[in-house]
């Protein structure tokens, strides 16, 4: 048994492990909104794919839906 903050500081850790870089997300906004139109996504994951467009890089998600899209959306 462990409190909820459990959570908090486990997700801590794996963003100190596994991001490098933050980016400001506000240029971002419109592709995002338009693929989560365009493909009935939310615009929340679509912020992760639309940076993933613009860096030219891979997306990793255990998101079994987003995982789909990436691969239908990324290069």
């Amino acid at each position: 048994m462990a409190p909820e903050l459990m959570l908090t500081e486990v997700t801590n850790t794996l963003v100190r492990e596994l991001v490098d870089e933050v980016v400001a997300d506000r240029h971002l906004h419109a592709e995002a909104l338009a693929l989560a139109c365009h493909f009935d996504h939310p615009a929340h994951d679509c912020l992760y794919l639309a940076l993933a467009r613009r860096e030219a890089a891979s997306l990793i998600t255990a998101d079994r839906r987003l995982r789909q899209l990436s691969e239908r959306v990324l290069p």
